[in-house]
C-alpha cells in the first residue's frame, strides 16, 4: 500500500489562512486512492523569505525520513518551494531518484510522478514564470506603497515617518532585501541610518497596498 506524507504550508502574511484548509482535501484524495497517510506536516512559513523557504524544504526531508513515506502529497508545488523551473525540477528529481519518493500535487496533476516528462517540463516552466511574475508584482506594490506614503506626507513628510532622514526608493529596496536575508529591524536601521520605526513601516508597507 502507498504510504503518504501530507504537506500543507501557509505564509505568515496570508492572514486568516490555515494549513488545515489544504490538509482536508489531501486527506480526502488519499482516502479515495486507498493510500495510507503516515504523517502530516502543517507549516506556517513564508516562501518569499529564502531562509524560511529552506526551513520548509528541510522540514519536509526530515519528516519523510521520520515517516518513511513513499509518496509526498502537496496542495501545490509552490507550497514546498518557490523558484525557477530548473530548481523545482531538481527537487522533484531528488525526491524521485535519490529518495525513491513519488510526488503528488493536487492542483498540478501534470507534475505528478509518472506523467509525461516533456509535458511536465513545459508546464512547470510556465508556472514557474507565473510565480516569478507574481513576485515582481509584489515588489512593485511595495515601491508604490512607499511612494504613496511620501506623497501623503507632503511638506510634513518627517511627521509621517518620524525623526531622522526621509527614506528613499533605494532605502525601500535595501530594507526589503536585508529583511529577507534575516536581519533584524534594529540591525537594518543601524546600517541604513533609519529609525527602527521607519524600517518597520517600510517592511509592512506592502500590506497596505495588497487587495
Amino acid at each position: 500500500m502507498t504510504s503518504a506524507l501530507l504537506v500543507a504550508r501557509v505564509s505568515t502574511v496570508e492572514k486568516g489562512q490555515d494549513p488545515e484548509n489544504q490538509l482536508v482535501p489531501l486527506r480526502d484524495v488519499a482516502h479515495r486512492l486507498g493510500w495510507d497517510v503516515v504523517g502530516e506536516l502543517p507549516l506556517k512559513l513564508s516562501a518569499w523569505d529564502e531562509k524560511e523557504a529552506k526551513q520548509v524544504w528541510n522540514a519536509i526531508l526530515s519528516k519523510l525520513q521520520e515517516t518513511r513515506a513513499d509518496t509526498l502529497m502537496v496542495w501545490a508545488t509552490d507550497r514546498i518551494y518557490r523558484e525557477q523551473a530548473a530548481g523545482i525540477f531538481a527537487r522533484i528529481a531528488y525526491l524521485e531518484q535519490h529518495l525513491g519518493v513519488r510526488y503528488y500535487s493536487l492542483q498540478e496533476p501534470f507534475l505528478c510522478t509518472g506523467t509525461d516528462p516533456q509535458q511536465r517540463e513545459l508546464l512547470l516552466f510556465l508556472f514557474s514564470w507565473l510565480a516569478n511574475w507574481e513576485s515582481t508584482r509584489r515588489s512593485e506594490r511595495l515601491k508604490a506603497g512607499a511612494a504613496t506614503r511620501r506623497h501623503r506626507a507632503g511638506d510634513q513628510g518627517r511627521a509621517a515617518w518620524g525623526r531622522g532622514k526621509m527614506p528613499t526608493l533605494a532605502d525601500v529596496l535595501a530594507v526589503r532585501e536585508l529583511r529577507a536575508s534575516g536581519r533584524t529591524y534594529r540591525a537594518i536601521a543601524g546600517e541604513l541610518g533609519l529609525s527602527v520605526g521607519v524600517v518597520h513601516k517600510l517592511v509592512h508597507a506592502e500590506d497596505a497596498t495588497d487587495g
